[in-house]
């Protein structure tokens, strides 16, 4: 880090590294499970344009708000971005699971039963982190108080304590929903 007049200026580098580390093996997932799915396998132009392309584009998103200046399209770049980046995480995660375990299952049982999987492993993976993804921009709008007593034993005035947690205020964030947490 460098510091500069209290401020704290941050490389992108490593961040943008990791990120394009993990977007590169879930790119890989994804086109180990289409090569070895029988409905994709037949025509590697057309499926990696089908889906490589926008998967580079949509990669690309966060990155491009790293670097540009302050604006409304890096702001606009970096809410996308963090969407995607949720997303592909999710979904990322859960197909490194699946096709782990088709492997293993490939090696005990045999590989023609297994082949066939690849395709709705994929499909699965897809809808589930679509599913959580939205759920997540959602529930993330939704403001949640609870409330408890709590007896101290010892002497004072009465207090409240007010706790503030995961808000991950961002890009992505809403004023309207910062202004609704301060009056609850």
């Amino acid at each position: 880090t460098n510091r500069h007049k209290g401020e704290e200026n941050v490389s992108p580098i490593i961040p943008i590294a990791v990120f394009v580390g993990l977007a590169s093996l879930a790119a890989y997932l994804v086109d180990l499970c289409l090569r070895r799915w029988p409905r994709t396998a037949w025509n590697v132009g057309l499926r990696k344009l089908f889906w490589l392309v926008p998967y580079i584009i949509l990669t690309l998103v966060p990155i491009a708000g790293a670097f540009l200046p302050n604006s409304p399209v890096r702001f606009a770049l970096q809410a996308a971005g963090n969407v995607w980046l949720g997303f592909y995480l999710y979904f990322g995660f859960l197909l490194l699971v699946l096709v782990v375990l088709a492997l293993l299952i490939q090696r005990l049982i045999g590989r023609q039963i297994a082949k066939n999987w690849y395709g709705g492993m994929l499909c699965f993976s897809l809808v589930v982190a679509l599913a959580v993804t939205g759920y997540g921009l959602v529930h993330a709008q939704n403001t949640v108080v609870y409330r408890y007593d709590v007896e101290v034993d010892k002497p004072g005035e009465d207090m409240k304590v007010v706790l503030i947690g995961d808000l991950h205020l961002s890009v992505n964030s809403r004023l309207a929903t910062t202004r609704r947490m301060v009056e609850l």
